[in-house]
């Protein structure tokens, strides 16, 4: 995920940056780690969030609008 996958006014856009995190059965997800078969009943939660560049001045952003609909998640399971 990236700051790409957010639309909308250019201004406040440039000023959100999202992130993700993820955890199997409460164990963190590291980047590139394969989900298995072996994986199979356990429980994966997705924490996504989008931060406000604080340093953002005066009223840059202010009144206008942002759209997350472009953020994907995907799981893809791999066969152990």
């Amino acid at each position: 995920m990236d700051a790409t996958s957010i639309t909308g006014a250019a201004a406040l856009a440039a000023a959100l940056t999202p992130a993700a995190s993820y955890t199997l059965d409460g164990n963190a997800v590291s980047t590139g780690r394969s989900i298995t078969s072996a994986d199979d009943g356990a429980v994966l939660h997705a924490t996504i969030t989008v931060t406000f560049d604080t340093a953002t001045s005066g009223v840059t952003a202010q009144g206008m609008t942002a759209s997350l609909d472009n953020i994907v998640i995907g799981l893809q399971q791999t066969h152990a």
